[in-house]
Order: C-alpha cells, then sequence, then structure tokens
C-alpha cells in the first residue's frame, strides 16, 4: 500500500512537503482554509449539537455544507501542482494511506476533512490517515506497507461529565453499524470502561492481540498552560489524579488537553 506523506517544516509552520512513495518531493504551503469564526462554527458543528440534535438544522445544514469547501481548499493547498496531482492520479486506485506530520498548531486543521472536487466522500472515507509529531525519524521516505485482510480497530470513547455528556453510543453505534451493514473488513473493538487503566491493561494482554488504529473519540483542546488552567478555574477542566497520571506541571507552547472517563 503506497503512502502520501504530508510533513510541516520545522522553520515554516506554513511551509511542508509533499511526498510520495515513488520518491518524488515537492513543496507546498498550507494555511488555515476557516477564520476564527468558521472554525467556532465548526467546534459547534462537531461538540454542541450533538447535545440537542434536533435543533437549529438550517444552522447545521449551512455549517455541514461548509466542510466540503474546506477540504476542497485543503486539497487545492496540497495538490495543487500540476505535477502533485499527478502523482495522485497514478496511486489512486491502490488506495494510498496519507500520513501527517507535524507539530500541534499543524494538527489542528482538519486533515479528515481532505476532499478531493471529483469524489463524492472525503478521502478519509477511503483511506487510512495517520497523525505523527515531528520526530528525528519524520524526514524518511514514506514506504508501501503490506495489505493486510482485516483491519483492526480499538475504540476509547470517553465521557467525562457522565450522564450529563453526550452518550457514548450516540458516536459509537452508528460507526459501528456502518461497518456491519456494509460488510467491510474490519473488527472494531469497544473498550469498556475508557479509562488508561483499562486501555493499557487491554493492550498489554496478549489475548487481545494488536491494533492497526487506536482511535480516541474524546472531549479536548489543543492549549497552552495558561489557557488550560484558565478552563479549570472556570469549571472547563478538571483535573484528576488516578491510574497513570501526575501532577500537571507548566509547559511550553501547545499540547493536547483530552477528557477522562470516571470509572464506576
Amino acid at each position: 500500500m503506497p503512502t502520501i506523506q504530508i510533513q510541516q517544516h520545522p522553520d515554516d509552520p506554513q511551509k511542508a512537503s509533499l511526498r510520495f512513495s515513488n520518491g518524488t518531493d515537492y513543496p507546498i504551503t498550507i494555511t488555515p482554509p476557516f477564520d476564527e469564526q468558521q472554525e467556532q462554527n465548526l467546534a459547534w458543528y462537531f461538540e454542541e449539537h450533538l447535545k440537542f440534535p434536533f435543533t437549529h438544522q438550517v444552522k447545521f445544514q449551512q455549517i455541514g455544507d461548509s466542510i466540503k469547501h474546506y477540504g476542497e481548499n485543503l486539497f487545492e493547498q496540497v495538490f495543487g501542482q500540476r505535477r502533485a496531482y499527478a502523482d495522485y492520479q497514478a496511486v489512486l486506485a491502490e488506495e494510498p494511506s496519507l500520513e501527517i506530520i507535524g507539530t500541534a498548531a499543524f494538527h489542528k486543521l482538519h486533515w479528515e476533512a481532505l476532499k478531493d472536487p471529483d469524489m463524492a466522500e472525503p478521502l478519509a472515507v477511503r483511506f487510512t490517515i495517520t497523525r505523527k509529531p515531528i520526530s528525528s525519524d519524520s524526514h524518511r521516505q514514506p514506504s508501501s506497507k503490506p495489505a493486510t485482510p482485516v483491519l483492526r480497530v480499538l475504540l476509547v470513547t470517553s465521557r467525562p461529565h457522565g450522564k450529563h455528556d453526550v452518550a457514548y453510543r450516540t458516536i459509537s453505534q452508528p460507526l459501528l453499524s456502518a461497518v456491519q451493514n456494509g460488510k467491510l473488513p474490519v473488527q472494531i473493538d469497544l473498550l469498556r470502561p475508557a479509562t488508561y487503566k483499562a486501555l493499557i491493561q487491554h493492550l498489554e494482554n496478549p489475548a487481545n492481540g494488536s491494533y492497526h488504529i487506536l482511535h480516541f473519540d474524546v472531549h479536548g483542546s489543543v492549549l497552552d498552560y495558561a489557557s488550560l488552567q484558565k478552563g479549570a478555574a472556570a469549571g472547563a477542566f478538571f483535573f484528576d489524579q488516578h491510574y497513570g497520571t501526575s501532577k500537571l506541571e507548566p509547559y511550553d507552547g501547545e499540547k493536547v488537553a483530552l477528557g477522562a472517563h470516571r470509572a464506576p
């Protein structure tokens, strides 16, 4: 399976490299397709609307339609060069995987919305998308990986506010049903309870085998330490020291803060 790699440049956050398994490399420039207000609309669409899914239908439809434009804008930034698009077309039939490498700011972009204007669905529907931080070996050439008959996925759905939060089945059940009804070669295991301790024990148990994808469906934000503390003081975040956790120390830059499931 060929890999298409999109890697942010370490010295310029808007510059990146587009790499193909055949050895070609293209310099590209990536800027956020949406402004701050449009990003807030997306946050409402993905997070808030689920709490009351039968209200604000017109707004929901309008923002949903805007995701298509977001994805096509991002696609043009990545594959807009004539030769890059030709290389993309050459591997399209092999259903390549997409590898996104960058900083936290780079991963704020909604890469799963990436959409070819000639396709009805975003690329994430057909291809696997992997996100990775920049590391010392990030500049290696993407390689072709052998295909496997069944894609194994461990789904971790955490809800920090318990019964007052969006029920985990609201998200998980449609996904499981889609895989079942479509008779796709995918095995999805749902981790319950969705705690860090349960996750470690599940992965370390040889009887459970290994997984291709570990998918976290959680609430969270990418923010700096001051914003995290401000949100905690306002009750937007909470910190519980449980299994495998320690006191949150001050840090530089931005990090991902995820919601946690409270085990009974």
